[in-house]
């Protein structure tokens, strides 16, 4: 479940990101100011400066990826925990002698 997780969130979102036409899975921005045009990234709409427009968005937000791959953490995180206290069956099988004839 968690190799799951992370095979869905870095290369295959990455992928389909990529053949959908994405340079970048970050949200690429122009501003004009001044009669200059200036270009860079942001991790987010919300992170973009006062006017800027938007000239490419990509197919899945970063932050989504970034969910994903943490679900992921997380499961890792829970079974290491569940393994760290639950005994294996292997450790619970304990020697059979066998009886002697007195």
């Amino acid at each position: 479940m968690a190799a799951g997780s992370f095979l869905l969130a870095v290369p295959l979102m990455g992928m389909v990101n990529l053949l959908a036409g994405a340079e970048s899975p970050l949200y690429a921005y122009e501003v004009t100011v001044g009669g200059e045009t200036t270009t860079g990234t942001a991790l987010s709409p919300a992170l973009l400066p006062e006017g800027a427009t938007i000239v490419h968005s990509p197919l899945f937000d970063p932050t989504l990826r970034a969910y994903v791959v943490a679900v992921g953490l997380l499961i890792l995180g829970l079974y290491f925990v569940y393994r760290l206290f639950v005994y294996s069956p292997r450790e619970a099988e304990t020697q059979v002698v066998a009886p002697t004839a007195d």
